[in-house]
């Protein structure tokens, strides 16, 4: 018998299925999908791999197409099971775990997810599994009453009795049972001595098991009238089995009773569904949701521990129905039979991954809606632009909820180019602010940039001290040290400049820590800065502070419109706009108009106070009036004229490597190959938005082209050739067919 293994470790250009020779005494033991350990290389290093198929009748007619790949053989096009001599094969060594990893759905991802990222199928599959997965389980010490134990019969305490007693339900841990018994070990050994109990080691379950009866009845006359004919269509959907996709747009399905009445009629279906949001945060409301009319639901996100993550994915591949909600990652969660996705708040950003390989959530729910022939859902109060063409052009279908504007919300735009030199605040904010505080009311400060100054100059030489790792400014924060927020190194400030020598160097621009000392220089007041770098226990007590208004002003980046209390706060100042406007991506504005329509959707009344120096743009007029399908009519123009989504697909080749002549050079090299293999618009060779990057020099080529099977195909063979090329393994080359901020 043979199997196919991919195996961990290869390169791109290398990276294939092997096949491998299963000995004896693992007949019948290999299964699909499970991890083996494989020798590979002429050194025979063992590596591990991943069981994609079991040839039981093999049959080599020759060994005239064999190519012995150092580790089993290649699986190539030409071979039909019939070209590879058995004799030639190295043997599987072992397996590393009877559980089979991958399913029949997972192993399909893993193609599709190999060929559309760009990347390795062990790449591929190290973001499908949790880390951890293969580490050898857990086990724990029980106890439980012994068979022949019979009650009174033995003299015990009033503690040890306390112990039987619990004892009788059934086993349990033995830390849970000192817990609960408020007992010493001393009282379990006595009455180990005295043979009524034992102790027992054992893989114990996961305590978050799935239980999918209803607890309360789900009020669905609750439901509007769209609600209602959504929830009609969707089962309808859900009985037929038809993948389609259906956009949802306007109110607030995370706390309504859509996605409750959506879950019973999974549910009752037999099927499990599955929920995605782009925050943390966003899980525990849900669960808060569904836990007063299920018995649990399973939560799922990259914030558990890995031991959490791999107890919860074993529970999850058991195949029983269940209600999934998680974050990006748990898109891949192993649910066997899946009877609907629901993407909420679709058009965030935290649905595409940061590092390679580069993927979409999205794309990846599609996928498996399509294998499961179930409907994907996605929601959003301002859509993407792309999503939302589609469903205009019937491509998905398309819902529209009531949303009226919050008309208790007051809009303002404040000039800042009638500011005096760098200034911070404009005049409307501080005096909003200021009127709050003597009301005793509490106000929100937004501005996306860490730090105190983020621009440390020279006026002599007019030299910017930068990154030596990163062609970005360093960024001075109040410790007195310098931060380069993209490879996170740090050093000590600077007395005199570098360059010429200056005693005196100017510090200008500014970040949040400029901001709260601004704001304490100018209220007496009490003010809660936030950010991405706190701990989730720092963040829970800021939150909480904030709701017992110990807090008068609270600012932050974007993470301030997690904080519950958020409701509750009547004025929120937004710093510094412009930097959405004038963003190197495309979607910079889309992304902008969504998180000010956020931030409006979450206030019930009061203020929000825009400061930019481009007063006169007319993303702020939409805005003003909340007025999305007009935006969207303006961008959709705007796109139509320069070329991008959804009038095309944009693909990013990223080149990198130590020396910038030699990366441009390749990136030229690619450039002609592309233009001999296919007639395409794209960008010649030029800089990436970050040339240098943690000490390597980047060049990019922006490809405006359909990203259908055709074009990936062609391009995974120019890949391969380029790789292939001794002259260029000192660069690396990365694709994102996902986003364009390169």
């Amino acid at each position: 018998m043979v199997a196919e293994v991919a195996v961990e470790g290869t390169k791109y250009s290398f990276d294939r299925i092997f096949y491998y020779k299963i000995p004896d005494d693992l007949v019948g033991k290999v299964k699909l999908g499970q991890c083996v350990f494989v020798p590979f290389g002429v050194h025979n290093t063992q590596r591990k791999g991943y069981v994609f198929n079991v040839i039981k009748d093999f049959h080599p007619a020759g060994n005239e197409n064999l190519k012995d790949f150092v580790g089993g053989c290649e699986k190539s096009a030409s071979d039909n099971g019939n070209s590879v001599l058995v004799e030639k094969l190295k043997n599987i060594n072992d397996i590393v775990d009877e559980c089979q990893f991958l399913g029949p759905e997972l192993l399909r991802l893993v193609f599709w997810f190999s060929h559309n990222a760009f990347c390795t199928f062990a790449e591929a599959i190290g973001v499908i599994l949790p880390p951890g997965l293969e580490k050898k389980k857990t086990k724990h010490l029980t106890v439980a009453l012994c068979a022949d134990f019979l009650a009174g019969t033995t003299n015990i305490t009033a503690k040890q009795q306390a112990v039987v007693n619990l004892l009788a339900a059934g086993e349990h841990l033995v830390k849970d049972l000192l817990k609960t018994c408020k007992v010493s070990r001393q009282v379990l050994d006595a009455l180990v001595k005295k043979n009524a109990i034992r102790y027992t080691w054992k893989e114990t379950k996961s305590d978050r098991v799935c239980s999918t009866s209803q607890v309360a009845k789900i009020p669905t006359s609750q439901l509007s009238e769209e609600e209602q004919e959504l929830t009609l269509q969707l089962s309808c959907a859900q009985k037929k089995q038809q993948a389609v996709v259906v956009l949802v747009v306007g109110g607030r399905l995370e706390d309504s009773m859509f996605l409750l009445s959506l879950a019973c009629s999974t549910l009752s279906c037999g099927r499990s569904i599955l929920i995605l949001v782009p925050e943390i945060e966003g899980t525990s409301q849900l669960k808060k949701l569904f836990c007063a009319y299920f018995e649990n639901i399973v939560v799922l996100h990259s914030g558990l521990s890995d031991a959490k993550r791999v107890d919860i994915w074993h529970m999850v591949n058991g195949g029983r129905k269940m209600i999934v909600v998680g974050t990006r990652s748990a898109v891949f969660a192993p649910i066997s039979d899946l009877g609907a996705i629901v993407v909420i708040n679709e058009h965030d950003s935290s649905f595409l991954s940061e590092h390679k390989p580069l993927y979409s959530a999205i794309e990846v729910a599609k996928f498996r809606a399509k294998f499961n022939c179930c409907p994907l859902i996605l929601v959003s109060a301002t859509p993407a632009i792309v999503n939302f063409y589609k469903a205009k052009n019937g491509i998905y279908k398309s819902v529209l909820l009531s949303c009226k504007p919050n008309n208790n919300i007051e809009i303002l735009v404040s000039n800042m180019r009638q500011a005096a030199g760098a200034c911070i605040f404009g005049s409307e904010l501080l005096k909003a602010i200021s009127l709050n505080l003597e009301q005793g009311k509490q106000s929100v400060v937004i501005l996306d940039r860490k730090g105190y100054s983020t621009v440390i100059k020279c006026p002599n030489c007019r030299g910017v001290l930068k990154c030596p790792n990163c062609s970005v400014n360093l960024t001075y924060h109040s410790d007195g040290l310098l931060y380069c927020h993209k490879c996170k190194q740090t050093r000590p400030d600077i007395a005199a400049c570098e360059v010429c020598g200056s005693g005196f160097v100017e510090y200008s621009g500014f970040g949040l820590e400029k901001v709260e000392a601004q704001l304490l220089k100018r209220f007496d007041a009490k003010v809660k800065r936030l950010d991405a770098t706190m701990g989730v226990r720092d963040f829970e007590s800021a939150c909480e502070g904030f709701a017992q208004h110990k807090f008068d002003i609270l600012i932050g980046t974007q993470i301030v419109t997690r904080v519950p209390s958020f409701f509750d706060v009547n004025l929120v100042g937004v710093l510094g706009c412009d930097q959405y406007l004038s963003s190197s991506d495309y979607r910079g504005t889309e992304q902008a108009f969504a998180f000010l329509t956020k931030v409006a959707n979450r206030m019930k009344s009061g203020r929000i106070i825009l400061q930019t120096q481009q007063p006169n743009n007319d993303f702020f007029d939409f805005f003003k009036m909340q007025d999305y399908f007009g935006f969207f009519e303006n961008e959709i123009e705007l796109r139509k004229v320069l070329n991008l989504p959804p009038f095309c697909d944009i693909t990013t080749i990223v080149f990198s490597g130590k020396s910038p002549n030699l990366v441009y050079t390749a990136a030229v090299v690619f450039m002609d190959m592309l233009q001999g293999r296919m007639a395409v618009e794209a960008s010649k060779p030029t800089p990436a938005n970050i040339f240098k990057l943690n000490a390597n020099y980047r060049y990019k080529i922006v490809i405006k082209q359909r990203n259908n099977v055709t074009f990936r195909s062609t391009l995974r063979t120019l890949l391969l050739e380029f790789l292939n090329n001794h002259q260029q393994r000192a660069v690396k080359v990365v694709v994102d067919a996902c986003s364009s901020a390169c």
